[in-house]
This record gives C-alpha cells, sequence and structure tokens, in this order.
C-alpha cells in the first residue's frame, strides 16, 4: 500500500535538492505539497523545512542550520527570513531543538518530534494535543511529559520554563494557575521556576513532596550556574523559599539541607483541585509490612526476655508517643537506637521482625554491603539517601517505622 505522505515528503526533498529555496515557480500547487500542508497543518516554507529536517530526525544530532542552507541553498543570513516558520513549528512541539549555547548556532540540531513521524508513518492527519481548557489531572500530565522532554538532550531550559508558562496561561481557569499568577517569577532564574514546577508535578502524578538538591543539576541554562544556584538557596534567597512555598526537609528540629520539601501551605494553596495521599504502601515496594510478618514463638532466657518485653512495651504506639513528646520537651532527639548483639543465628532479626509485628510498625531493612562503595565519598552519600528515604517514609506514615542495618 503506498503511504503517499512519505513518497510526497520524498519528492519534496528531491526537488530542493535539485533547485533549493528558489524552487519552480508552481511549487506550492504541486499535489505532495498541498497534501503535506493538509496532513500536518503547516504552510509551503514549513514544508520545505520539515522535509530537510525529517532526513535526519533519526540521528542524535538531528539537522544543524547550516545543513538546512545548505540544501535550500541559501546564506544563514538569508535563512533569517524563514526562522518565524521555524520558530512556529517548534512552539507546536512539531520539531525540538537540541540543547546549544544559542539560537541558530552552529551546534543547533533539530529533529522532528515522534507525534509527527508516525503521523508521517501511518499516513494520516497530524492532530496537536490540546494545551487549553485542559482538566487537573490532564494538566499536569501535560507538565509530567515536558520534564520527561527535558531529560533527553533535545530540550534546552529556557524552551521548557516558556512550554511551561504558556500552558499555565492557557489554562487559567484551573484553581493551581490562579494560584501561580499570584507569584512574579519574572525576575527569578529560570532554576527557580522549573524546580517549583517540578515539585508540583512530582506531587501530582507521582505522590512525593520531596526533591533531591543534586536533581537541580538539569535545570542549570546557559545564563546561570550551579554555583549561584547553591549559593542563593543557602542564603534562603529564593522567592519560593522566602514565600514559604519550599522548605528543607526537618529531623527532630535539625534542617536536612539535601532535599527540598512542598510547604504544607503550598499544598494548602495550590492543590485544591486535587485530593492527594501519599502512599507510602504502594510506592515502597523495599518495605517489610508489619501484617505480612508470620507469627514465630522465640525463646529467650529471663533477663534477655525481660528487656525485648520491655522494648515491645516502649514501641507500643500510645507509650511511643508519650516517650517521644518528653524528649522533645527536653529538647531531646525523638528517636533512639537499639543494639541487638549476639552470635550468627541466635534470632536477632527475627526479635525484630516480632516486634515489629506485634506493634504494627513497618521495617526498613538495609543491607550493609550495598553502603560501601569504592569511589570516595559515595557510601556517605549512599547512607544520606538512605536516612532521607526513611525521614519520607516516617513523615507519611502512621506508626513510625524501624530503621533496620
Amino acid at each position: 500500500m503506498t503511504n503517499h505522505c512519505v513518497t510526497s515528503l520524498l519528492d519534496i526533498l528531491n526537488i530542493i535538492r535539485e533547485n533549493g529555496l528558489i524552487v519552480l515557480p508552481d511549487f506550492e500547487n504541486k499535489e505532495g505539497v498541498k497534501y503535506i500542508r493538509k496532513l500536518l497543518g503547516i504552510n509551503v516554507m514549513q514544508v520545505s523545512l520539515v522535509a530537510c529536517i525529517l532526513e535526519s530526525s533519526f540521528t542524535r544530532a538531528g539537522t544543524t542550520v547550516k545543513q538546512i542552507c545548505t540544501l535550500l541553498k541559501c546564506s544563514n543570513i538569508e535563512f533569517l527570513k524563514y526562522s518565524n516558520d521555524l520558530d512556529d513549528l517548534i512552539k507546536r512541539r512539531m520539531i525540538k531543538q537540541n540543547i546549544t549555547l544559542g539560537a541558530f548556532s552552529e551546534s543547533t540540531g533539530y529533529v522532528v518530534s515522534p507525534e509527527v513521524i508516525e503521523a508521517i508513518k501511518k499516513d494520516i492527519p497530524y492532530v496537536e494535543e490540546p494545551t487549553t481548557g485542559l482538566t487537573p489531572e490532564v494538566f499536569f500530565d501535560r507538565v509530567g511529559k515536558l520534564y520527561i522532554e527535558s531529560n533527553d538532550d533535545r530540550f534546552r531550559t529556557e524552551e521548557l520554563k516558556s512550554s511551561l508558562e504558556d500552558l499555565v496561561k492557557k489554562n487559567g481557569h484551573l484553581a493551581f494557575c490562579k494560584a501561580l499568577s499570584e507569584y512574579d517569577f519574572s525576575n527569578c532564574d529560570c532554576l527557580e521556576y522549573l524546580l517549583f514546577m517540578a515539585m508540583c508535578s512530582n506531587y501530582v502524578n507521582q505522590g512525593t513532596d520531596s526533591f533531591p538538591k543534586d536533581n537541580l543539576l538539569s535545570f542549570i541554562s546557559a545564563t546561570s550556574s550551579l554555583r549561584s544556584a547553591y549559593t542563593a538557596i543557602r542564603n534562603g534567597s529564593l522567592m519560593i523559599q522566602q514565600k514559604g512555598l519550599i522548605e528543607y526537609g526537618n529531623d527532630n528540629g535539625m534542617a536536612d539541607t539535601d532535599a527540598f520539601f512542598l510547604t504544607d501551605y503550598s499544598k494548602d494553596k495550590f492543590f485544591t483541585d486535587f485530593d492527594i495521599e501519599l502512599d507510602v504502601r504502594s510506592s515502597c515496594p523495599d518495605i517489610i509490612y508489619a501484617d505480612s510478618i508470620l507469627a514465630r514463638e522465640l525463646y529467650f532466657n529471663e533477663p534477655v526476655r525481660q528487656q525485648i518485653h520491655s522494648l515491645s512495651e516502649i514501641l507500643e504506639d500510645a507509650h511511643f508517643k508519650e516517650i517521644q513528646s518528653r524528649l522533645e520537651a527536653a529538647s531531646m532527639r525523638k528517636g533512639f537506637n537499639c543494639l541487638f548483639y549476639g552470635a550468627p543465628g541466635t534470632g536477632k532479626t527475627e526479635t525484630v521482625y516480632q516486634l515489629a509485628r506485634k506493634n504494627g510498625r513497618d521495617i526498613l531493612q538495609i543491607d550493609l554491603g550495598k553502603l560501601k562503595s569504592k569511589l570516595v565519598g559515595e557510601s556517605e552519600k549512599t547512607a544520606r539517601a538512605i536516612f532521607r528515604y526513611y525521614q519520607w517514609l516516617v513523615k507519611h506514615s502512621n506508626a513510625t517505622l524501624i530503621l533496620l542495618f
């Protein structure tokens, strides 16, 4: 079966190769050109651009402006006359642009979007995804997709910010967008806007209200630096910090500066369209849940039995909360450590399991062997990540978990 779209684009590309930009007088009246215009909803010049760019869209580098100019037999300066046509294709997300130091740089590569390529392959009209009048769920689905695309070296941070701002502007009817319009991001670094939108997207789409500080690197634009960003964050000078929209984590009064969290104020203000519950159980399959532990009869000598009994009483929810309150009132940390010692096979781990089962406390069990790394600093980094994860679990669980090493 003949694919008229592919055949038409091949004919158009051959005409361009032979004649360049100054094509045959009746070029726009050719059946293939009219067919592509109707199928993709683009003008004559954009038909030429799509044909040129599609040829190299299956390589990571894409097609550069220099290559397009060579095909069109025009100078870089002359091509500027048609830059608006290219910008329109990019804005409509029909063409994607690689990360670059500047627009129309020699290193800038362009590719036809997967959605347009799919329409060409199937020989069907290209239908743009609606961007206005979205429901809250679809809106954040679009936001999430934009961030996913930004992870593929083909999306500049400035372009990501522009796309997000455009989506917010077109959906001013949503409670989230109305709340966001109360804050002026115009004088803020690109990173600040991207950070907050990413945290909001993660909260809705993934049910997590935290964001590791190390991930900021992906939001550094050509006009900002990682050092200046970290300095601003450390000084608390970001607008989203000053307005109380995000905050560092807090563990018993000590700031966890490795991750940001959406504040309760943000959750109340921006997400009135949602009923979000952070589902720890479904999102953390590595947890040992108390109700999954089988009951076992354990036997101890009398001194050990009394110690285990005392510990079990402490772990009872009401008693545990009372002890935590007393510790907090005395300006002491609310957690405590227990050391189980003995020869292998004497029941240390099983005792913890049975204590957890009896008192309804889930367990986060850590394999110490996985903490070790040959790389300098990696073991410490892994340990910090584990404790951040544990703190997050505690924050969103009914009963404080047991962290078992």
